[in-house]
């Protein structure tokens, strides 16, 4: 199991406790859908059934395959979730990432009308190769519905994971440009996209360590400086020190939701 798998893992009974901008997130994210309602969707990295809630609601006729890499988020789901008469959604294990497996139920029931994934692809560095993946999926009139984060997401915390004793080369995330770069070259045209920036004030900088830890947010420690004590309390004391502001201490966030067409 992947790093973030695992990090999801652990995180799945608390996620949808600090998970307001993900809500957000989906909501405008369905606002960009103007078609006629799909047969059958696949959502990627379903969660804790977030947007899956949505698309049953938008959809009570379609088939819904929800997937998802962490075998705990998608418990929560299936909890989260009422299986209609025709057994929708169904839920089944498949990372995203573009790890095709003929024999997995999601290859061998496509294709889909709809491809959808909410708050998922900034964790994957080949976006392009997750594209390809999914691009497969689809019928040849198929869409694709998607959300993630730009680059400078939690650009505080980025400023400080950049510098010592942690010196992070990059970042996770894709930027609206990247988006429409990868989906032109893996054969996805960009219907509509929108991004946004939102600043939550947060009491101090361990409510926005907290934040971040119940939302699976945290950094692999083998990318950049591990966060030991010492280290953890140079992170505390530089975040408060620098970003500190009335009411507390900031945490911005870079969101966009992107409506994707098969070329």
């Amino acid at each position: 199991m992947s790093f973030h798998a695992l990090r999801f893992n652990r995180s799945a009974s608390r996620y949808e406790s600090g998970a307001d901008i993900q809500s957000r997130m989906a909501d405008r994210l369905l606002g960009l859908w103007n078609g006629s309602a799909p047969g059958n969707i696949l959502e990627f990295g379903c969660g804790t059934g977030i947007l899956t809630r949505r698309l049953q609601q938008r959809f009570p006729e379609a088939m819904l395959l929800a997937t998802d890499a962490a075998p705990a988020m998608l418990e929560q789901a299936k909890e989260r979730c009422v299986v209609n008469e025709s057994g929708s959604p169904k839920f089944v294990f498949q990372d995203a990432q573009g790890i095709e497996n003929p024999a997995s139920e999601v290859v061998s029931i496509s294709p889909y009308n709809l491809i959808a994934s909410n708050a998922l692809i900034q964790w994957f560095p080949n976006l392009e190769k997750h594209l390809r993946f999914a691009i497969k999926l689809v019928k040849s009139d198929g869409a694709y519905l998607l959300s993630g984060f730009s680059h400078s997401n939690f650009s505080e915390l980025n400023e400080l994971l950049a510098e010592a004793p942690f010196s992070y080369q990059t970042f996770p995330g894709h930027d609206p440009k990247s988006v429409e770069m990868a989906a032109a070259h893996s054969g996805w045209k960009v219907v509509a996209i929108q991004d946004w920036e939102e600043k939550e004030i947060l009491p101090s900088t361990l409510d926005v360590l907290h934040r971040l830890q119940v939302l699976g947010s945290t950094r692999d420690p083998r990318e950049g400086g591990r966060l030991n004590r010492k280290n953890l309390n140079h992170l505390i004391a530089e975040y408060t020190g620098r970003f500190s502001e009335l009411g507390g201490v900031p945490l911005t966030w870079k969101p966009w939701v992107a409506l994707l067409h098969r070329q």
